[in-house]
């Protein structure tokens, strides 16, 4: 799965920025996942991978289902649409403001972007601003690697800019196999949370530093 890329215009200087998603990938995601690593050795990146295109899938699904146009899915799609459907029917039943949903959004000042998936108003929380992400997942636990990108949508352009400030975010978790009643979770102290981000996005530029010296040096090393 390629991402999209992601560019910013400051100063009449057009600057390409990170992923909220690929800064977050720099934070592991805790024993349980490790386990699962080692569990499954060398078919651990293709299972993976396959959770990655799976989640992709699910979401267009849903993106697709908000606008009222469900795809009829071919047997491949079958789970992802039945998991658009729950996300769906939470939506019906949770939701009472959509905002905004599966749109880009920018900071500017730390120069990351991303898409959150909801950006709404819920039943249990009126008058406050909340922003979901869903994920397609057997975990029974919302990784720290999650809270730090909800807190990074949270403290964007776009939703900061939304009137009413007393911001809320949380996961919402899908199992993808029981296809059970989605699982909300919320995050506490986001102001924590984008704080562990945003040295998160530290590390990554450093990474992404030395990535391109490393590639201006093979190529200088080639010629």
């Amino acid at each position: 799965m390629t991402r999209e890329r992601l560019t910013i215009t400051l100063r009449g200087h057009e600057y390409v920025v990170p992923h909220v998603t690929e800064v977050c990938d720099t934070l592991a995601k805790g024993p349980g996942f490790s386990e699962y690593l080692m569990k499954y050795g060398e078919r651990a990146k293709a299972i993976s991978r396959e959770a990655r295109d799976r989640g992709t899938t699910v979401h267009e699904a849903a993106r697709m289902h908000l606008k009222g146009v469900p795809r009829l899915p071919g047997s491949e799609e079958l789970v992802a649409e039945q998991c658009a459907a729950l996300i769906t029917k939470w939506i019906a039943a949770n939701v009472t403001k959509v905002y905004f949903a599966e749109q880009p959004v920018y900071s500017r000042q730390w120069l990351y972007g991303g898409r959150p998936d909801l950006v709404c108003e819920l039943r249990d929380y009126p008058g406050r601003v909340c922003v979901v992400d869903y994920k397609t997942t057997r975990a029974d636990e919302v990784y720290p690697a999650w809270s730090a990108q909800v807190a990074a949508y949270c403290y964007s352009d776009e939703v900061q800019a939304i009137e009413r400030q007393d911001l809320l975010g949380a996961v919402l978790r899908i199992d993808w196999e029981t296809l059970e009643e989605p699982v909300l979770t919320m995050v506490p102290n986001l102001k924590n949370e984008f704080q562990a981000f945003l040295h998160l996005l530290a590390v990554w530029n450093l990474l992404d530093k030395r990535k391109a010296v490393k590639i201006r040096a093979q190529v200088s090393s080639s010629t």
